[in-house]
């Protein structure tokens, strides 16, 4: 890594943790890395911050989408891992093996001595908000399962062309919903509007709204990204934007609804480089009684 590109990256490091810390005054943070940049932030070691060697394993740039972190029956914490690893994808799970590894021994005693399971049915994380009542998913959030139980290694956008071409996908996301539903006892529901009735050409044309944006992050507009913390106070995190006047009426909006919304410097560096952060979907968030986070 040049020196210009560490010592952008650091800086823009520094930012983003000072900000995630600096939302909630109680919040332990523990951060996967390795390299340069652990040797950095290291250097400048402080308190609520567990820094985790990944000695440099070979994770995609997208390690949120294999894991998840949940409650059993009795209260404990859970790294709960894939058991549908992706092709290419394999060690991302490990991420999950290294957090419950790597906890520094008052986070490990506050949280009860974590440990990790492999989930008893596929999921993945992206894109998933969840909400106390129902869990907010999009098409690319099932998109893999869906996959795997029709048998293909990739949208059948061919058989698009007619409806029962349609009603056999839709019909895949269906019953990946109905999977997540389990896993996460609580109703599953899709955020875009699903395409099941209509004419033909109606339905194709809602098709491709529902898959919009496919392949593409834009990931400098985060307002719709966001994670959300229920406590005593109801609040929500995302990234800045360069734009002033839209992350104020984001944090309007979200005030209206109840939240109040904690904007966090974005790692540009680190999407620009195909790096994993684009994506809030996947921060860890316990409850009131157990405040940390985790994150690569």
């Amino acid at each position: 890594m040049c020196a210009a590109l560490s010592r952008a990256l650091l800086t823009e490091a520094r930012a983003f943790l000072d900000g995630v810390l600096g939302a909630e005054s109680e919040r332990e943070l523990v951060v996967l890395t390795d390299g340069e940049l652990l040797s950095a932030l290291a250097e400048r070691s402080r308190s609520r911050l567990t820094l985790v060697d990944t000695v440099g394993r070979g994770y995609s740039p997208w390690p949120r989408d294999a894991m998840t972190f949940a409650r059993t029956e009795s209260g404990d914490l859970i790294a709960l891992l894939r058991p549908n690893r992706q092709p290419g994808r394999e060690h991302d799970s490990e991420m999950g093996l290294l957090f419950v590894a790597g906890m520094s021994d008052p986070i490990d005693r506050a949280l009860g001595a974590p440990r990790w399971s492999i989930a008893p049915v596929p999921f993945h994380n992206g894109q998933i908000l969840w909400t106390p009542g129902v869990t907010w998913v999009s098409g690319h959030t099932l998109e893999r399962r869906a996959l795997e139980l029709l048998g293909l290694d990739r949208v059948p956008v061919g058989s698009f062309a007619t409806s029962r071409g349609l009603d056999a996908y839709l019909g895949a996301l269906d019953r990946a919903a109905g999977e997540l539903e389990v896993l996460y006892r609580q109703p599953v529901r899709f955020v875009h509007t699903v395409p099941r009735s209509g004419t033909l050409e109606e339905r194709q044309n809602g098709i491709w709204r529902f898959g919009g944006g496919a392949g593409f992050d834009d990931f400098l507009l985060g307002w719709n990204n966001a994670v959300l913390v229920h406590g005593e106070t109801w609040r929500a995190e995302a990234f800045a934007t360069p734009v002033a006047a839209g992350d104020e009426l984001a944090r309007r909006s979200y005030a209206a609804a109840g939240y109040r919304l904690d904007l966090v410097p974005p790692l540009r560096g680190s999407v620009l480089h195909n790096g994993g952060y684009r994506c809030a979907s996947n921060h860890v968030r316990l409850d009131p009684g157990a405040r940390s986070s985790a994150t690569q």
